[in-house]
């Protein structure tokens, strides 16, 4: 979700925030199925859950999660008209249509189905067993989808500890909730050590599953925004074509996963200045996840807000408009009006409209914009330093110069305390 450049600060692009929504949780509820599926065939039950999961899978792996999600019901069904619902394999099948609910942005229907499934893990299993870490993962995600960044940690760190005793360090499951605890990191603005331990995890993926699993590709596509977030460009887009080729020979170029990497690599583009190609790659994602996540998905609300941005830094201000209006009412549907997501939102259009010379209705949304990033991040985030440098500038635009000046000190200072050298990362 790009931000909007600040209007008289190169700030704005160098901060502008990441719009992957990263696609491990993708590539996990394959995982998902495949253990249900191996327990339905050992207990030899009739072939409909066999075909609902097949189905389910070959929609999934395309991204057609709101086709899935009528299968997965039926699925639940039958497992619990089979197995009775308190039993393990009843959670497993719980846990699949959460899971498709989550990934279609549908987050308030999936989390008690997985807290439902949680229970009969622990009942079953105890509090420590790897069915119980996944429940646990899968509610990370919808924490971190929330912007809800310390419950997510509380979350991955229990996942970490069952992994990490009962699979071991060097499992790829284990090495996944690193890349989601990186993951946290990163939106909590903390570069160096989200950078730490995607590189770490991207090591230990390469040597289990060689170089070109999807796995390898989730930790490049997030190890290149932690590079961009930090102006490391040129290393950021080598890992970015690097995830985009993997991406493209497992599952095609018009496919979801491909689709988040060449967002990615657009954003880089308009980072760069070379907006065309960016154009090119954002109507490209855009296209793909439309058509195979629908016209209201949060996913797609990200690149319409993306491709504005690019618009409004183009002097295509009034395209820019009406694609950041729908973004943000698909936005506003599918997290509430007080998410980060919709302040992105909200700050993009602000840009827009002053483009446009309406500087009382960009004041408006501007101030809405950092009052809601004040309410989650608190008073030094860099999404906050850019609030503050876009809200000063609207004003000083609109010479209440008195009013503008301490926004911008404030500004100033976040963004000195950011860039001020550590002695554990100088020279890196």
């Amino acid at each position: 979700m790009s931000e909007a450049a600040g209007h008289l600060s190169a700030w704005g692009k160098i901060a502008m925030r990441c719009g992957y929504k990263c696609f491990v949780v993708r590539v996990l509820i394959a995982v998902v199925l495949q253990g249900l599926l191996a327990a339905v065939t050992a207990r030899a039950q009739p072939a409909d859950p066999l075909q609902l999961l097949r189905r389910i899978t070959e929609l999934s792996k395309v991204g057609r999660y709101a086709e899935a999600i009528p299968l997965g019901r039926e699925l639940v069904t039958e497992t619990e008209r089979m197995v009775g619902n308190e039993h393990p394999m009843a959670a497993m099948a719980i846990v699949t249509l959460a899971d498709l609910h989550r990934l279609q942005g549908q987050l308030d229907e999936a989390e008690p189905m997985l807290r439902r499934a949680l229970a009969i893990y622990e009942k079953a299993h105890g509090s420590v067993h790897p069915t119980v870490a996944q429940v646990l993962a899968s509610l990370s995600y919808i924490a971190i989808d929330r912007a809800h960044y310390r419950e997510a940690e509380q979350l991955l760190t229990r996942v970490l500890a069952i992994r990490d005793r009962e699979l071991g360090s060097n499992h790829p499951d284990t090495l996944l909730t690193l890349v989601s605890i990186a993951r946290v990191r990163h939106r909590e603005a903390r570069y160096a050590e989200a950078e730490a331990l995607f590189q770490n995890a991207l090591a230990g993926l390469r040597k289990s599953l060689g170089t070109e699993h999807a796995y390898v590709s989730v930790t490049l596509n997030n190890l290149a925004v932690v590079y961009k977030e930090q102006g490391k460009l040129a290393a950021a887009e080598a890992q970015l074509r690097e995830s985009l080729r993997i991406q493209e020979a497992l599952f095609g170029v018009e496919s979801v996963a491909a689709a988040t990497v060449a967002n990615n690599l657009g954003e880089l583009h308009v980072r760069q200045g070379r907006y065309a190609e960016a154009e090119i790659l954002y109507r490209r994602s855009l296209d793909s996840l439309e058509r195979a996540l629908g016209p209201d998905h949060p996913d797609v609300a990200n690149q319409l807000a993306n491709l504005a941005t690019l618009f409004t830094y183009q002097g295509r201000a009034s395209e820019a408009e009406g694609l950041l209006r729908r973004a943000l009412t698909i936005t506003e549907t599918a997290v509430g009006p007080d998410h980060p997501d919709v302040a992105a939102r909200a700050n993009n259009l602000a840009h827009a409209i002053s483009a446009q010379h309406r500087l009382q209705e960009a004041e408006v949304l501007y101030r809405r914009s950092l009052a809601i990033r004040e309410a989650h991040f608190g008073p030094d985030h860099p999404a906050i330093a850019i609030a503050l440098d876009n809200l000063g500038a609207i004003l000083h635009q609109n010479n209440r110069f008195a009013e503008a000046e301490p926004f911008a000190r404030r500004s100033l200072s976040i963004l000195r305390a950011i860039l001020r050298p550590h002695p554990s990362t100088h020279g890196q």
